[in-house]
């Protein structure tokens, strides 16, 4: 009983549908539909086109902004990164040259020949013999910038006649700097007297 009436309920429910035709109705609001979005789409195009060359200005200067912030942003990034690696570069090499300078002074023989060192390309070398005849040669002078300029004019006037102005140029800045470092006999001598002050005579002083 009850599937009979079900079934009756599904016949009826078609024949409504197949004689209303409700798919011709639908698919009638569906052209109205796309008529409408084409009538709409043909009177906001000639606006659209009216506003066009007011928008173009704005999104030009935008595009503009955008392009100068990214390549400002991209540039500080890299030169931020460059100037960081060429510090530690810096450091690095520094650290290494110091040592490499306070292995020289610290040696027993330095050499006793400019150009001898100058031949075999020991510049290093070369530059803390010369800084160690003008320490003894001006009394072991403490550092300042009047004290480095009469550094310089001692070792010009002391330098090898047959020395360049390229080597020169090598060995001299170095040279004139180290005049004022002491060496570990030096730190020595000091570290005696300071033990020995006590029987050293001032009385003439």
């Amino acid at each position: 009983m009850a599937f009979n009436v079900i079934l009756l309920l599904l016949v009826i429910t078609f024949e409504i549908i197949v004689r209303t035709k409700v798919w011709d109705a639908a698919g009638s609001l569906v052209t109205a539909a796309l008529d409408g979005c084409g009538r709409a789409w043909t009177r906001m195009v000639p606006c659209f086109r009216a506003i066009l060359p007011i928008l173009r200005a704005p999104m030009v200067e935008l595009v503009s902004a955008i392009s100068c912030w990214g390549s400002v942003l991209y540039h500080s990034i890299l030169m931020g990164h460059i100037r960081r690696q060429r510090r530690r570069r810096i450091v690095l090499e520094s650290s290494k040259r110091t040592r490499r300078v306070l292995s020289v002074l610290d040696t027993d023989e330095i050499g006793d020949d400019e150009m001898e060192l100058v031949d075999k390309k020991l510049y290093v070398r070369c530059a803390v013999l010369i800084s160690r005849r003008a320490r003894m040669g001006l009394k072991y002078p403490s550092h300042s910038s009047a004290n480095e300029r009469i550094a310089t004019d001692w070792i010009l006037k002391h330098l090898p006649d047959d020395m360049t102005v390229g080597v020169r140029h090598k060995v001299l800045p170095l040279a004139v700097k180290l005049t004022f470092v002491r060496s570990h006999y030096e730190d020595k001598a000091a570290l005696h007297f300071k033990g020995l002050k006590e029987y050293v005579d001032f009385s003439n002083n």
